[in-house]
């Protein structure tokens, strides 16, 4: 087996034992991620958990600083389930910056983040953290569609190897998308 390289600069060989400049990059990207990852949704939580007994009572003194401060993060979520907004930025944080690790451009990374949505959809569904019942519903059905289009888009990965004429798989590819915009245009009714 060759050698791998970084695929945005040729020159870096990914070998961490013997590339001190590819060392250093995933020295960096690793605290990133612990960083932001981690410590940005730690530190919200923390906030939110501190202040949780006048995030939503008006004699307390505190209550207008705090609405004013933090307010975008609880508001819009009925009160037992006042830290939801960081359930909510840990999802996006898995499927945006650290299924970046699984294996790039693979069926298991698809595979995955559907499962992840799938289980928000699921946990969703069940407690209907929302104070509007509608906005359950559209949090509901816009995590199914996201769930459906990367089910959709790993359909189409697995049968890249298929021996298929290419017209055929183009042909198939666009079934597949107009079946996403559909999809996603009912979530959006």
């Amino acid at each position: 087996e060759g050698s791998k390289y970084l695929e945005h600069d040729f020159n870096i060989e990914c070998d961490f034992i013997s590339s001190g400049e590819y060392r250093d990059i995933v020295t960096w990207a690793s605290a990133g991620l612990v960083v932001f990852g981690i410590g940005i949704p730690a530190f919200l939580l923390i906030e939110l958990f501190k202040n949780r007994r006048h995030l939503y009572d008006k004699s307390h003194p505190r209550y207008h600083y705090t609405r004013f401060k933090l307010g975008s993060f609880f508001k819009k979520y009925e009160k037992r389930w006042f830290y939801w907004e960081v359930v909510d930025v840990m999802k996006k944080m898995f499927l945006v910056g650290m299924l970046g690790i699984i294996e790039q451009y693979s069926p298991r990374q698809l595979m995955v983040r559907a499962a992840i949505c799938q289980g928000y959809t699921l946990i969703t569904l069940r407690v209907a953290p929302y104070e509007s019942d509608n906005d359950d519903w559209v949090s509901t059905l816009t995590s199914l569609s996201l769930t459906l289009t990367y089910l959709m888009g790993l359909l189409v990965a697995l049968d890249e190897n298929n021996s298929k004429s290419k017209e055929s798989r183009v042909l198939e590819a666009l079934h597949v998308s107009d079946a996403l915009v559909v999809v996603n245009a009912v979530s959006l009714i």
